[in-house]
């Protein structure tokens, strides 16, 4: 098992490894919000682009239709140019909503008022000039304007589709990043938990070196796996053990000779004292008993006193 050299390096690389699934899923959160807000910004250019556009393909059939109406009754090259330039731009404004996200059925009403209104401009500009009755451009034009309201319809069908389309969007995005959040905690909480039995593991290494200690029991080596300041904090006690060991050693040596030389003398004046208070070297007066018996007694508190101190 590989450790960082310093307990404060082991803590920092836990932090680093706890900390990855809860940045991972904040990075993926901000991609997801920014890839949100670009559909959103989409969405309402496109709106705003099919509004502008429609908005301004009717402003151009009101023109198409005066100009074409004073075209079929003056023969004059000026209205047939003013007339060709309304025309080109009607057609740039079809040009720029046929770019937008259309369907089939928007594409067709789209391609309805284009046709309606190159039918009405071939009409009124080709050759040979032919006499159109006002009531004929009035039913083009009419055609052209349900074509064009058609067209103008797409803005809305676009709006709703733009916002429909965003709002699952957002509802895809909200469960992901749910689920997103409950596993990285998950993942977070799994790190914690094993990281917290791997710091831990030397640090309990250390407490139970300590406690080996405090009871006396200088017989196992200490040895603390892990950072580097840690197993030389092992070490020390390690080296600690061997001191205490050494010393116990002292002090039992020297208690054996304590007890030795006190007991030896000791035991041969307690003999002494009880022969005499036995009279075996002769009758003793009350005052030499009281003595020897005093003496005897304070042997066999001092015998005790021995014994206590070698325990």
């Amino acid at each position: 098992m590989t450790y960082p050299r310093s307990f404060l390096g082991l803590l920092l690389a836990g932090f680093t490894l706890v900390a990855l699934p809860l940045v991972g899923a904040l990075a993926y959160s901000a991609w997801n919000t920014e890839r949100l807000a670009g559909e959103s910004r989409s969405a309402v250019f496109n709106a705003s682009q099919a509004a502008r556009a429609s908005r301004a393909l009717v402003e151009r059939i009101s023109t198409i239709e005066r100009l074409a109406q004073q075209a079929a009754v003056l023969d004059d090259p000026e209205l047939l140019q003013g007339y060709a330039r309304v025309h080109r731009s009607f057609r740039s404004l079809a040009d720029e909503i046929g770019q937008l996200p259309l369907d089939g059925a928007q594409l067709g009403a789209l391609s309805r008022a284009v046709g309606y209104e190159q039918a009405l401009y071939d009409l009124l500009t080709g050759m040979p000039r032919v006499r159109v009755e006002p009531a004929d451009i009035t039913e083009r034009v009419d055609q052209l304007i349900d074509a064009a309201r058609e067209v103008l319809a797409i803005n809305n069908l676009i709006v709703d589709r733009e916002v429909e389309h965003l709002r699952a969007s957002a509802d895809e995005v909200q469960r992901g990043l749910i689920l997103l959040l409950l596993f990285s905690t998950a993942v977070a909480l799994t790190i914690a938990l094993a990281l917290t039995r791997y710091i831990s593991r030397p640090i309990a290494a250390i407490d139970n070196a300590i406690r080996q200690l405090g009871g006396a029991d200088f017989s196992r080596p200490i040895a603390v796996r892990g950072p580097e300041d840690l197993r030389h904090l092992g070490r020390r006690l390690d080296w600690l053990r061997r001191r205490l060991e050494e010393f116990e050693t002292q002090k039992n040596r020297f208690l054996r000779h304590v007890s030795h030389e006190l007991k030896t003398p000791l035991t041969a004046l307690r003999e002494g004292a009880e022969l005499l208070n036995d009279q075996v070297a002769g009758p003793l007066v009350p005052a030499q008993k009281q003595v020897v018996s005093m003496v005897c007694d304070n042997m066999v508190k001092l015998q005790r006193l021995i014994d206590e101190l070698r325990d």
